[in-house]
């Protein structure tokens, strides 16, 4: 462990639980704000004892404080829906991504997973999103139709994903890499399958088309634009799904919703763009969603498969490594709360039977 508090981990750890610096120099006994205010600038130093209080009342292990910080690059991630989103859960979401990108990193400092291997292609010299997302399905070995375990499928190529529990509603998806260059993705926990879905393949096209490119120039609602352009593609490819458009009517979106995994929105766009719905068809259609309630909720159920890998990675220390709870909990940096956000439906004790570490 270090000697000195990190004090950028002081202000991601406050942050991430949406706690104001005068709310918690009031609630932590011989702290005042003038003081923390120093101690997360690094001006004040902060004593053992402090940082036990502080810990304590965060709910995060005393190891998190000591541990190197995660850095952010300008393009390092995006959003669906970040501009709606209130500055304030804005901040506290992004904390939390942080809290995990570090503990991440410390996980795989003992495991290996399978390498980032997707190639990035970018849109400058003239392809399409519709052919980038065709390519990435092809490299994927994806077959023809719906994606089968969408999830398993892209883990098994280097990229951990989490459906982040307890997210604010307007958050949908973001992209990030750890400080070892290892991809992130997260989706919103409490969202439909369908919606996750499109997400995961807008957050996909992302990692192919911009992250690993000089995108600063580019105008974010543009990448924006390519990334649901290669989602729609990548989840339905256009060739593939031709029949089913051709002459669509309304009462035929939950059987195409059924096979296709996405929502009726998605494939009345999808539809629209294809020119098998014309302007005025496709506003109705739309009209009687939003007349039903579907905008913000559809009836039909869609299944995605769990995010695996990290629940993996963790496992392997429970039980290979032989980690107590505790132990684990110190080299993350987290809480049995904080994991168990980013681990949904995991009770995290040492399980009594041995397991293959196959990442498959």
């Amino acid at each position: 462990m270090k000697n000195e508090v990190n004090h950028r981990n002081l202000l991601l750890a406050r942050e991430s639980r949406g706690i104001t610096q005068k709310t918690m120099a009031e609630a932590i006994e011989g702290l005042n704000q003038g003081n923390l205010s120093k101690m997360e600038k690094g001006v004040l130093p902060v004593s053992e004892e402090m940082i036990d209080r502080v810990a304590k009342y965060l709910d995060y292990p005393v190891s998190f404080f000591y541990k190197e910080s995660q850095s952010r690059k300008l393009n390092s991630f995006f959003y669906r829906k970040r501009v709606t989103m209130p500055n304030r859960e804005l901040t506290m979401l992004e904390a939390r991504f942080d809290t995990a990108r570090i503990a991440i990193d410390e996980l795989l400092d003992s495991v290996e997973i399978p390498e980032f291997d997707l190639p990035s292609i970018s849109t400058f010299s003239g392809i399409t999103p519709k052919e980038v997302a065709r390519r990435t399905r092809l490299f994927l070995g994806i077959q023809k139709g719906p994606i089968e375990n969408f999830v398993k499928t892209i883990e098994r190529h280097g990229i951990i994903v989490i459906f982040l529990e307890d997210a604010p509603e307007k958050f949908f998806g973001v992209t990030m890499f750890t400080n070892k260059a290892v991809p992130v993705i997260f989706i919103n926990g409490d969202k439909s399958g369908d919606n996750k879905r499109f997400t995961l393949g807008h957050e996909l096209g992302h990692l192919v088309m911009h992250l690993r490119e000089d995108v600063y120039s580019l105008d974010e609602k543009d990448m924006d634009k390519e990334a649901d352009a290669f989602s729609s593609e990548f989840n339905m490819p256009e060739q593939e799904c031709r029949g089913d458009l051709l002459n669509v009517k309304y009462k035929d979106l939950p059987t195409i919703k059924m096979y296709w995994k996405l929502s009726k929105a998605a494939i009345c766009y999808k539809a629209k763009e294809m020119g098998m719905l014309g302007d005025s068809q496709y506003r109705y259609y739309m009209m009687q969603l939003s007349k039903s309630g579907q905008r913000k909720k559809e009836t039909e159920y869609i299944d995605i498969d769990d995010p695996s890998l990290l629940r993996k990675i963790v496992k392997v220390h429970l039980e290979d490594l032989e980690y107590s709870k505790k132990e684990l909990e110190s080299l993350t940096g987290l809480s049995d709360n904080d994991l168990e956000t980013i681990l949904p439906q995991t009770k995290l004790v040492r399980p009594k039977i041995r397991i293959l570490r196959n990442w498959d």
